[in-house]
């Protein structure tokens, strides 16, 4: 379900995708939760956030 989610919007960060994941299962899911499966996963947000310079 994170790797889906993720394909779609890679610049999603783990609060975002906490929110995704409450929505999608309708069970309480604990940021500390999804911080843990999207690093077990191995997947960076696409960008911090502030001035992306290019």
């Amino acid at each position: 379900m994170i790797e889906g989610q993720y394909s779609k919007d890679p610049t999603l960060g783990y609060r975002r995708m906490t929110a995704v994941l409450r929505k999608k299962t309708g069970k309480p899911i604990n940021k500390k939760r999804a911080r843990r499966l999207i690093r077990l996963l191995r997947i960076k947000g696409g960008f911090s956030g502030g001035i992306l310079l290019v």
